[in-house]
């Protein structure tokens, strides 16, 4: 459970100060939905690692996982790869979608079921995503994103995206450092 928990409009705060109460690290994941008409919309969720120790470096593996159901029609969607951890959804009833781990280093995508990608992360074996599953479908899909073997500074943070949209893009990479005033 997160220490706090924040939720205004279309936006929700979630910390933890002391994840596992190890003294290794704090998070904070930050979710934004973005609503367009159509219907249409987009979430981003930024999670944000800082590492509690003064003198030692923390390298840490980071995963987002998805089970994305388009609609009108559940378990029957399409997936190919639109860039190196970037996804691209489709629905036979004409629904699109986009999945992207930004500066993530792995993807993997299986269909829903005993080894979906829920499964293959929730368990006692150590998983390594391998850029496997694209095409996919039609199917029931799950995927996920990994940033692996990243290295926090001591005292220091870093932030991983995960970003899915349906009809409509996710935004692209070179335009995520700037803003339109």
């Amino acid at each position: 459970m997160p220490s706090t928990q924040n939720y205004a409009a279309a936006t929700s705060t979630l910390n933890w100060t002391d994840v596992a109460a190890r003294g290794l690290l704090s998070a904070q994941e930050v979710s934004t939905v973005t609503n367009f008409s159509g219907p249409s919309g987009r979430v981003e969720m930024t999670l944000t690692i800082t590492n509690l120790s003064a003198s030692a470096p923390l390298v840490i593996d980071i995963f987002h996982m998805l089970d994305f159901d388009l609609q009108p029609t559940a378990g029957n969607d399409s997936a190919a790869q639109i860039g190196t951890t970037r996804m691209g959804l489709t629905d036979p009833g004409g629904a699109t979608a986009e999945y992207v781990g930004i500066d993530a280093t792995a993807y993997m995508v299986r269909p829903f079921g005993g080894t979906d990608l829920g499964a293959v992360l929730d368990d006692t074996a150590v998983t390594n995503l391998d850029n496997s599953g694209l095409p996919f479908g039609p199917a029931d899909f799950t995927s996920a994103m990994q940033w692996a073997n990243r290295t926090i500074a001591p005292s220091g943070s870093a932030s991983f995206v995960a970003q899915f949209s349906v009809n409509t893009g996710t935004v692209p990479v070179a335009l995520q450092s700037f803003s339109i005033d």
